[in-house]
């Protein structure tokens, strides 16, 4: 996960005009994250997905660029082929707030994950 994180709010959001999807760029641009705390926020994510238990928190603060977040694992359960984990994230950067609960399962033998986010 080397890739910078993208946070977008809960709710669904349609893309059928110009505006929206103007609104849906810069939101995109508003929210991303400076390389560090992406950094740190990759870590904190993989760290809860492979090794929290359910109902564990792990967290991340990066001073230089006034973010932080947490993440915590709600569930966990045996799809078959691996292992899924229902996981929620919560970003703070600079006055920006967003929380998110998402899917992740291991994918290729427990190599990588496949992540979806989840709408409530």
């Amino acid at each position: 996960m080397s890739r910078n994180v993208i946070v977008h709010n809960q709710e669904k959001q349609v893309i059928n005009n110009s505006f929206s999807l103007a609104y849906r760029i810069i939101e995109d641009i508003r929210w991303n994250l400076p390389e560090r705390s992406t950094h740190l926020h990759n870590k904190g994510v993989v760290m809860a997905l492979k090794r929290a238990q359910n109902g564990e928190m792990v967290e991340w603060f990066d001073e230089q660029n006034d973010a932080y977040g947490s993440t915590k694992i709600l569930l966990t359960h045996n799809n078959g082929n691996g292992w899924c984990r229902l996981a929620e994230t919560d970003v703070k950067y600079k006055e920006n707030h967003r929380k998110w609960v998402y899917k992740a399962c291991t994918a290729n033998k427990g190599v990588s994950w496949t992540m979806v986010q989840k709408f409530d």
